[in-house]
Protein backbone atom coordinates (compact mmCIF):
# COMPACT_ATOMS: atom_id res chain seq x y z
CA UNK A 1 0.00 0.00 0.00
CA UNK A 2 2.69 2.39 0.92
CA UNK A 3 4.41 1.33 -1.94
CA UNK A 4 1.75 2.05 -4.39
CA UNK A 5 1.02 6.07 -2.55
CA UNK A 6 5.43 6.62 -3.37
CA UNK A 7 4.61 5.16 -6.65
CA UNK A 8 1.88 7.66 -7.28
CA UNK A 9 3.54 10.63 -5.93
CA UNK A 10 6.35 10.37 -8.10
CA UNK A 11 4.15 9.96 -11.07
CA UNK A 12 2.36 13.14 -9.80
CA UNK A 13 5.59 15.23 -8.94
CA UNK A 14 6.96 14.02 -12.76
CA UNK A 15 3.98 15.14 -14.27
CA UNK A 16 4.54 18.51 -12.50
CA UNK A 17 7.88 18.46 -13.95
CA UNK A 18 6.49 18.38 -17.59
CA UNK A 19 4.17 21.32 -16.78
CA UNK A 20 7.00 23.39 -15.61
CA UNK A 21 8.88 22.41 -18.53
CA UNK A 22 5.40 23.12 -20.55
CA UNK A 23 5.19 26.64 -19.32
CA UNK A 24 8.80 27.60 -19.47
CA UNK A 25 8.86 26.16 -22.99
CA UNK A 26 5.83 28.23 -24.27
CA UNK A 27 7.47 31.09 -22.35
CA UNK A 28 11.17 31.28 -24.14
CA UNK A 29 9.27 30.80 -27.84
CA UNK A 30 6.59 33.32 -27.21
CA UNK A 31 9.73 35.59 -26.73
CA UNK A 32 11.85 34.32 -29.52
CA UNK A 33 9.56 33.55 -32.26
CA UNK A 34 9.22 35.37 -35.43
CA UNK A 35 5.78 37.47 -35.06
CA UNK A 36 5.74 38.69 -38.87
CA UNK A 37 5.74 34.75 -39.92
CA UNK A 38 3.09 34.21 -36.86
CA UNK A 39 0.95 36.71 -38.61
CA UNK A 40 1.12 35.45 -41.85
CA UNK A 41 0.26 32.04 -41.03
CA UNK A 42 -2.84 33.49 -38.65
CA UNK A 43 -4.25 35.33 -42.18
CA UNK A 44 -3.65 32.45 -44.37
CA UNK A 45 -6.28 30.66 -41.38
CA UNK A 46 -4.14 28.59 -39.62
CA UNK A 47 -5.79 27.97 -35.70
CA UNK A 48 -2.58 27.63 -33.60
CA UNK A 49 -1.32 30.61 -35.15
CA UNK A 50 -4.60 32.50 -34.45
CA UNK A 51 -4.42 31.79 -31.34
CA UNK A 52 -0.39 32.58 -30.18
CA UNK A 53 -1.25 36.17 -32.21
CA UNK A 54 -3.99 36.67 -30.03
CA UNK A 55 -2.00 35.75 -26.80
CA UNK A 56 0.68 38.25 -28.08
CA UNK A 57 -1.67 41.00 -28.25
CA UNK A 58 -1.99 40.67 -24.15
CA UNK A 59 1.05 40.53 -23.15
CA UNK A 60 0.68 41.78 -19.50
CA UNK A 61 -1.83 38.85 -18.77
CA UNK A 62 0.55 36.54 -20.85
CA UNK A 63 3.25 37.23 -18.24
CA UNK A 64 0.90 36.89 -15.25
CA UNK A 65 -0.32 33.55 -16.89
CA UNK A 66 2.88 32.26 -17.37
CA UNK A 67 3.55 32.99 -13.60
CA UNK A 68 0.76 31.17 -12.48
CA UNK A 69 1.71 28.31 -14.01
CA UNK A 70 5.01 27.88 -13.11
CA UNK A 71 4.76 29.04 -9.51
CA UNK A 72 1.64 26.53 -8.93
CA UNK A 73 3.68 23.24 -10.66
CA UNK A 74 6.61 24.05 -9.01
CA UNK A 75 5.97 24.51 -5.47
CA UNK A 76 3.65 21.62 -5.87
CA UNK A 77 6.05 19.40 -7.08
CA UNK A 78 8.52 20.87 -4.47
CA UNK A 79 5.83 20.44 -1.23
CA UNK A 80 4.96 16.38 -2.63
CA UNK A 81 8.77 15.86 -3.08
CA UNK A 82 9.50 17.45 0.83
CA UNK A 83 6.80 15.12 2.46
CA UNK A 84 7.99 12.35 0.80
CA UNK A 85 11.21 12.85 2.05
CA UNK A 86 10.23 13.97 5.91
CA UNK A 87 7.98 10.56 5.97
CA UNK A 88 11.11 8.51 5.02
CA UNK A 89 13.79 9.92 6.26
CA UNK A 90 12.98 12.57 8.96
CA UNK A 91 13.25 16.42 8.91
CA UNK A 92 16.60 16.65 9.35
CA UNK A 93 16.62 15.50 5.54
CA UNK A 94 14.80 18.13 4.08
CA UNK A 95 17.56 19.74 2.46
CA UNK A 96 17.83 16.66 0.47
CA UNK A 97 14.04 17.51 -1.24
CA UNK A 98 15.33 20.63 -1.90
CA UNK A 99 18.49 19.64 -3.56
CA UNK A 100 16.98 16.78 -6.03
CA UNK A 101 13.86 19.77 -6.74
CA UNK A 102 16.33 22.66 -7.03
CA UNK A 103 18.19 20.31 -10.12
CA UNK A 104 14.75 18.40 -11.06
CA UNK A 105 13.68 21.79 -11.89
CA UNK A 106 16.26 23.60 -13.21
CA UNK A 107 17.68 20.81 -15.84
CA UNK A 108 14.39 19.93 -16.57
CA UNK A 109 11.87 21.95 -15.74
CA UNK A 110 13.63 25.76 -16.93
CA UNK A 111 16.91 25.49 -19.02
CA UNK A 112 16.32 22.09 -21.70
CA UNK A 113 12.44 23.15 -22.47
CA UNK A 114 13.91 27.10 -22.61
CA UNK A 115 16.52 26.24 -24.27
CA UNK A 116 14.14 23.83 -27.24
CA UNK A 117 11.42 27.01 -27.09
CA UNK A 118 13.98 29.56 -28.19
CA UNK A 119 15.76 27.05 -30.61
CA UNK A 120 12.14 25.96 -32.20
CA UNK A 121 10.26 28.77 -31.32
CA UNK A 122 7.61 29.12 -33.90
CA UNK A 123 6.94 24.91 -33.90
CA UNK A 124 6.82 25.10 -30.18
CA UNK A 125 4.59 27.47 -29.61
CA UNK A 126 1.97 26.55 -32.65
CA UNK A 127 2.34 22.91 -31.12
CA UNK A 128 1.42 24.42 -27.38
CA UNK A 129 -1.10 26.99 -28.33
CA UNK A 130 -4.05 25.47 -28.27
CA UNK A 131 -3.73 24.31 -24.61
CA UNK A 132 -2.12 26.78 -23.34
CA UNK A 133 -5.46 29.03 -24.34
CA UNK A 134 -7.24 26.65 -22.30
CA UNK A 135 -5.23 27.43 -19.14
CA UNK A 136 -5.27 30.76 -19.59
CA UNK A 137 -9.37 31.08 -19.72
CA UNK A 138 -8.95 28.86 -17.06
CA UNK A 139 -7.25 31.14 -14.72
CA UNK A 140 -9.17 34.15 -15.88
CA UNK A 141 -10.49 35.06 -12.01
CA UNK A 142 -7.05 34.19 -10.49
CA UNK A 143 -5.22 36.38 -12.78
CA UNK A 144 -7.08 39.52 -12.38
CA UNK A 145 -7.45 38.72 -8.97
CA UNK A 146 -3.74 38.19 -8.30
CA UNK A 147 -3.16 41.53 -10.69
CA UNK A 148 -5.45 43.80 -8.91
CA UNK A 149 -4.04 42.45 -5.77
CA UNK A 150 -0.17 43.69 -6.99
CA UNK A 151 -1.50 46.81 -8.39
CA UNK A 152 -3.34 47.88 -5.10
CA UNK A 153 -0.06 47.08 -3.25
CA UNK A 154 1.96 49.09 -5.85
CA UNK A 155 0.23 51.51 -5.46
CA UNK A 156 -0.13 51.86 -1.60
CA UNK A 157 3.43 51.74 -2.29
CA UNK A 158 3.64 55.08 -4.06
CA UNK A 159 4.64 53.68 -7.09
CA UNK A 160 2.07 54.62 -9.92
CA UNK A 161 1.83 52.05 -12.77
CA UNK A 162 2.31 53.65 -16.57
CA UNK A 163 -0.84 53.54 -18.95
CA UNK A 164 0.00 50.43 -21.07
CA UNK A 165 0.63 51.62 -24.57
CA UNK A 166 1.00 48.97 -27.46
CA UNK A 167 2.17 51.72 -30.29
CA UNK A 168 4.91 50.68 -31.66
CA UNK A 169 7.98 53.49 -32.12
CA UNK A 170 8.94 54.43 -35.49
CA UNK A 171 12.94 52.52 -34.57
CA UNK A 172 10.71 49.54 -33.46
CA UNK A 173 8.42 49.66 -36.53
CA UNK A 174 11.78 50.05 -39.11
CA UNK A 175 13.09 46.81 -37.26
CA UNK A 176 9.84 44.89 -38.27
CA UNK A 177 10.33 46.18 -41.38
CA UNK A 178 13.89 45.53 -42.04
CA UNK A 179 13.99 42.06 -40.69
CA UNK A 180 10.48 41.19 -43.42
CA UNK A 181 12.50 42.54 -45.99
CA UNK A 182 15.06 40.20 -45.02
CA UNK A 183 13.02 37.27 -44.88
CA UNK A 184 11.26 38.44 -47.92
CA UNK A 185 8.11 39.05 -46.51
CA UNK A 186 8.12 42.69 -48.42
CA UNK A 187 10.29 43.85 -51.54
CA UNK A 188 12.26 46.12 -51.40
CA UNK A 189 10.07 48.59 -53.16
CA UNK A 190 7.66 47.84 -50.31
CA UNK A 191 9.96 48.69 -47.56
CA UNK A 192 10.78 51.78 -49.57
CA UNK A 193 7.28 53.01 -49.47
CA UNK A 194 7.10 52.57 -46.19
CA UNK A 195 10.12 54.13 -44.97
CA UNK A 196 9.06 57.30 -47.26
CA UNK A 197 5.51 57.23 -45.15
CA UNK A 198 7.57 57.44 -41.42
CA UNK A 199 9.28 60.30 -43.28
CA UNK A 200 6.61 62.53 -43.62
CA UNK A 201 6.87 64.57 -40.61
CA UNK A 202 10.82 65.23 -41.17
CA UNK A 203 10.19 66.36 -44.63
CA UNK A 204 9.35 70.09 -45.33
CA UNK A 205 7.44 70.94 -48.05
CA UNK A 206 9.75 73.29 -49.54
CA UNK A 207 12.29 69.85 -49.94
CA UNK A 208 9.71 68.69 -52.64
CA UNK A 209 7.73 71.14 -54.15
CA UNK A 210 7.81 72.70 -57.42
CA UNK A 211 10.07 75.99 -57.38
CA UNK A 212 8.86 79.42 -58.46
CA UNK A 213 11.38 78.92 -61.48
CA UNK A 214 8.97 75.88 -62.63
CA UNK A 215 5.68 77.06 -61.95
CA UNK A 216 3.52 76.44 -64.66
CA UNK A 217 0.57 79.19 -64.12
CA UNK A 218 -1.54 81.53 -66.02
CA UNK A 219 -2.89 85.63 -65.85
CA UNK A 220 -6.03 86.16 -64.93
CA UNK A 221 -8.79 87.61 -67.86
CA UNK A 222 -8.01 85.17 -70.16
CA UNK A 223 -10.74 83.46 -72.28
CA UNK A 224 -11.59 79.79 -72.34
CA UNK A 225 -9.86 79.79 -75.56
CA UNK A 226 -7.10 81.01 -74.92
CA UNK A 227 -5.90 78.88 -71.99
CA UNK A 228 -7.63 75.55 -74.05
CA UNK A 229 -4.38 76.84 -76.51
CA UNK A 230 -1.98 77.23 -73.89
CA UNK A 231 -2.51 74.04 -72.03
CA UNK A 232 -2.85 72.26 -74.95
CA UNK A 233 0.99 70.85 -74.55
CA UNK A 234 0.92 70.66 -71.37
CA UNK A 235 -0.32 67.62 -69.20
CA UNK A 236 -1.38 69.37 -65.94
CA UNK A 237 -4.94 69.09 -64.33
CA UNK A 238 -4.82 72.33 -62.01
CA UNK A 239 -2.96 75.57 -62.38
CA UNK A 240 -2.81 78.37 -60.50
CA UNK A 241 -4.02 82.30 -61.60
CA UNK A 242 -2.32 85.04 -60.63
CA UNK A 243 -3.06 88.67 -61.15
CA UNK A 244 -0.03 91.19 -62.26
CA UNK A 245 2.45 89.23 -60.72
CA UNK A 246 3.27 85.61 -59.19
CA UNK A 247 3.08 86.92 -55.54
CA UNK A 248 -0.72 87.57 -55.93
CA UNK A 249 -2.40 84.24 -56.99
CA UNK A 250 -6.17 84.84 -56.85
CA UNK A 251 -7.27 81.54 -57.62
CA UNK A 252 -6.28 77.56 -58.93
CA UNK A 253 -8.41 76.77 -62.28
CA UNK A 254 -9.25 72.99 -63.05
CA UNK A 255 -9.28 71.78 -66.15
CA UNK A 256 -11.88 69.67 -65.97
CA UNK A 257 -14.07 72.83 -65.06
CA UNK A 258 -13.75 74.64 -68.57
CA UNK A 259 -12.78 71.31 -70.96
CA UNK A 260 -16.55 71.04 -71.70
CA UNK A 261 -16.59 74.68 -73.53
CA UNK A 262 -14.43 72.90 -75.76
CA UNK A 263 -16.62 73.66 -78.58
CA UNK A 264 -19.11 76.35 -76.68
CA UNK A 265 -18.18 79.40 -74.61
CA UNK A 266 -14.90 79.59 -75.87
CA UNK A 267 -14.37 83.21 -75.48
CA UNK A 268 -16.11 82.97 -71.91
CA UNK A 269 -13.26 84.52 -69.16
CA UNK A 270 -12.10 82.00 -66.88
CA UNK A 271 -12.48 83.83 -63.97
CA UNK A 272 -15.83 82.47 -62.30
CA UNK A 273 -13.96 79.30 -62.97
CA UNK A 274 -11.33 79.81 -60.32
CA UNK A 275 -10.99 78.01 -57.41
CA UNK A 276 -10.25 79.95 -53.59
CA UNK A 277 -6.15 78.77 -53.27
CA UNK A 278 -4.64 77.18 -50.25
CA UNK A 279 -1.28 78.74 -49.22
CA UNK A 280 1.00 76.37 -46.68
CA UNK A 281 4.37 78.15 -45.04
CA UNK A 282 7.13 76.70 -46.45
CA UNK A 283 8.49 74.68 -43.24
CA UNK A 284 5.28 72.75 -42.85
CA UNK A 285 6.54 68.93 -42.24
CA UNK A 286 4.53 66.32 -45.51
CA UNK A 287 2.30 64.43 -42.79
CA UNK A 288 0.66 67.84 -41.87
CA UNK A 289 -0.12 69.05 -45.44
CA UNK A 290 -1.73 65.67 -46.22
CA UNK A 291 -3.77 66.18 -43.41
CA UNK A 292 -4.74 69.72 -44.24
CA UNK A 293 -5.66 68.26 -47.52
CA UNK A 294 -7.76 65.72 -46.52
CA UNK A 295 -9.82 68.79 -44.46
CA UNK A 296 -10.01 71.03 -46.65
CA UNK A 297 -10.60 68.80 -49.88
CA UNK A 298 -7.33 70.43 -51.64
CA UNK A 299 -5.09 68.64 -53.83
CA UNK A 300 -2.58 71.83 -54.34
CA UNK A 301 -1.49 74.36 -52.38
CA UNK A 302 0.66 77.77 -53.26
CA UNK A 303 4.00 77.77 -51.17
CA UNK A 304 5.23 80.94 -49.00
CA UNK A 305 7.97 82.19 -47.37
CA UNK A 306 7.85 84.05 -44.21
CA UNK A 307 7.59 87.40 -45.88
CA UNK A 308 3.88 86.05 -48.07
CA UNK A 309 6.28 85.76 -51.41
CA UNK A 310 5.47 82.70 -52.94
CA UNK A 311 8.41 80.33 -53.28
CA UNK A 312 6.70 77.07 -54.65
CA UNK A 313 4.17 75.56 -55.23
CA UNK A 314 3.17 71.84 -54.08
CA UNK A 315 0.50 69.03 -55.02
CA UNK A 316 -1.18 65.73 -53.11
CA UNK A 317 0.38 64.10 -56.37
CA UNK A 318 4.21 65.01 -54.89
CA UNK A 319 3.51 63.95 -51.66
CA UNK A 320 2.34 60.13 -53.48
CA UNK A 321 5.16 60.85 -55.89
CA UNK A 322 7.60 61.00 -52.41
CA UNK A 323 6.09 57.62 -51.10
CA UNK A 324 5.73 55.61 -54.18
CA UNK A 325 7.39 56.65 -56.92
CA UNK A 326 6.72 58.58 -60.22
CA UNK A 327 2.46 59.14 -60.88
CA UNK A 328 1.86 60.04 -64.14
CA UNK A 329 -0.38 62.88 -64.37
CA UNK A 330 -3.83 63.04 -63.90
CA UNK A 331 -5.15 64.27 -67.76
CA UNK A 332 -1.37 62.29 -68.58
CA UNK A 333 -1.55 59.27 -71.37
CA UNK A 334 0.72 57.30 -72.43
CA UNK A 335 3.18 57.86 -75.09
CA UNK A 336 1.52 58.24 -79.00
CA UNK A 337 1.72 55.09 -81.00
CA UNK A 338 0.54 53.60 -84.28
CA UNK A 339 0.49 49.93 -84.26
CA UNK A 340 -0.11 48.22 -87.81
CA UNK A 341 -2.78 45.22 -87.24
CA UNK A 342 -3.00 43.74 -90.52
CA UNK A 343 -3.11 44.72 -93.88
CA UNK A 344 -5.31 48.48 -93.97
CA UNK A 345 -5.81 48.27 -90.37
CA UNK A 346 -4.08 50.20 -87.72
CA UNK A 347 -4.45 50.40 -83.93
CA UNK A 348 -3.88 54.45 -82.84
CA UNK A 349 -3.39 56.47 -79.73
CA UNK A 350 -5.45 59.82 -79.28
CA UNK A 351 -3.06 61.52 -79.12
CA UNK A 352 -0.81 60.35 -82.43
CA UNK A 353 -0.01 63.42 -84.57
CA UNK A 354 -2.42 63.76 -87.27
CA UNK A 355 0.25 64.75 -89.71
CA UNK A 356 1.32 60.83 -88.80
CA UNK A 357 -2.48 60.33 -90.40
CA UNK A 358 -1.53 61.38 -93.37
CA UNK A 359 2.00 60.34 -93.78
CA UNK A 360 1.75 56.37 -92.84
CA UNK A 361 -1.69 55.65 -93.29
CA UNK A 362 -2.58 57.88 -96.33
CA UNK A 363 -5.90 59.62 -94.58
CA UNK A 364 -6.55 63.13 -96.60
CA UNK A 365 -7.49 65.13 -93.88
CA UNK A 366 -9.26 68.76 -94.53
CA UNK A 367 -7.58 72.09 -95.54
CA UNK A 368 -6.72 74.68 -92.98
CA UNK A 369 -7.86 72.50 -89.65
CA UNK A 370 -6.96 73.53 -86.25
CA UNK A 371 -6.55 70.00 -84.40
CA UNK A 372 -3.17 68.39 -83.66
CA UNK A 373 -3.91 65.05 -82.79
CA UNK A 374 -5.90 62.21 -83.96
CA UNK A 375 -8.48 62.75 -80.64
CA UNK A 376 -8.54 66.16 -81.84
CA UNK A 377 -9.63 65.38 -85.26
CA UNK A 378 -12.35 62.61 -84.17
CA UNK A 379 -14.11 65.88 -81.90
CA UNK A 380 -13.53 68.57 -84.81
CA UNK A 381 -15.18 66.09 -86.77
CA UNK A 382 -18.19 64.66 -84.96
CA UNK A 383 -18.38 68.11 -83.00
CA UNK A 384 -18.85 66.03 -79.64
CA UNK A 385 -17.42 63.27 -77.31
CA UNK A 386 -17.72 60.08 -78.88
CA UNK A 387 -18.50 56.75 -77.15
CA UNK A 388 -16.38 53.97 -76.54
CA UNK A 389 -17.13 51.12 -80.02
CA UNK A 390 -18.52 53.95 -81.28
CA UNK A 391 -17.88 54.02 -85.56
CA UNK A 392 -17.95 56.79 -88.01
CA UNK A 393 -16.32 56.33 -91.95
CA UNK A 394 -14.39 59.56 -93.44
CA UNK A 395 -12.85 59.52 -96.81
CA UNK A 396 -12.63 55.60 -96.62
CA UNK A 397 -11.72 54.50 -93.89
CA UNK A 398 -13.66 52.89 -90.88
CA UNK A 399 -13.24 54.75 -87.61
CA UNK A 400 -14.05 52.90 -84.35
CA UNK A 401 -13.13 54.55 -80.82
CA UNK A 402 -11.75 51.23 -79.00
CA UNK A 403 -11.10 52.78 -75.45
CA UNK A 404 -12.22 56.10 -73.87
CA UNK A 405 -11.18 57.01 -70.38
CA UNK A 406 -14.23 59.42 -69.39
CA UNK A 407 -14.02 61.81 -72.07
CA UNK A 408 -10.39 61.20 -73.06
CA UNK A 409 -9.71 59.34 -76.67
CA UNK A 410 -7.03 56.86 -75.89
CA UNK A 411 -6.72 54.40 -78.68
CA UNK A 412 -8.83 54.09 -81.90
CA UNK A 413 -8.80 51.41 -84.39
CA UNK A 414 -8.54 52.77 -88.47
CA UNK A 415 -9.38 50.51 -91.44
CA UNK A 416 -9.55 50.90 -95.04
CA UNK A 417 -12.33 50.09 -96.66
CA UNK A 418 -13.05 48.99 -99.96
CA UNK A 419 -15.11 51.03 -102.31
CA UNK A 420 -17.93 48.55 -102.70
CA UNK A 421 -18.12 48.73 -99.36
CA UNK A 422 -18.27 52.34 -98.88
CA UNK A 423 -21.06 52.79 -101.92
CA UNK A 424 -22.92 50.16 -100.07
CA UNK A 425 -22.48 51.57 -96.81
CA UNK A 426 -24.18 55.13 -98.79
CA UNK A 427 -26.74 53.15 -100.46
CA UNK A 428 -27.61 52.00 -96.70
CA UNK A 429 -27.58 55.28 -95.91
CA UNK A 430 -30.16 56.60 -98.82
Amino acid sequence: MLETELLIKIGIIFLLLLLSAFFAGIESSFFSMDWLKIKRLAKEGKKSAQIADWLRSKPKELVVTFLIGNELVNITASAITSGLVIHYLGKEYLFVAIVIMTILILTFGEITPKTIGSYYPERYALFAARPFYLFYMAITPFRFLFTKLAEYILKKAGLELPVENHKLSEDELLSIISAGTEKKIFTEEEKEVIEAALELHEVAVSEIMTPRRDIFAIEKGKTVREVLEIIREHDYSRIPVYENSLDNIVGILYVKDIIFLKFEGREEKIDRFLRKPYFVPEFTPLLDLMKKFEETKNHIAIVVDEHGTVVGLITFQDILEFIVGDIPEEYEVEEPFLQKLEDNKWRVSGKLEVEILEEDIGIQLPEDYEFDTVAGFILDYLKRFPKEGEEFIYEGYRFKIEKMESNRIISVIIEKISETTEEEKKEGND
